[in-house]
């Protein structure tokens, strides 16, 4: 993910991530934000693990 942080023409500041701004009012709080970010996107993340599912049904049994 491409995150920057950049100056607003009206006194502010912008943390872009990828397509998405968001303002912050000073350039302390902006930089919190991506330090968290950062540790949260660098975290180690879990997948959940794949549940079989069972029968609903019993197995049709053909007749020969």
């Amino acid at each position: 993910m491409d995150i920057t942080v950049t100056e607003a023409a009206n006194h502010g500041w912008i943390v872009k991530l990828g397509a998405c701004d968001v303002p912050f009012r000073s350039q302390a709080d902006a930089g919190l934000f991506v330090e968290r970010l950062q540790e949260r996107l660098d975290a180690p993340h879990e997948l959940p693990m794949l549940q079989l599912h069972q029968a609903v049904t019993q197995p049709a049994q053909h007749r020969t």
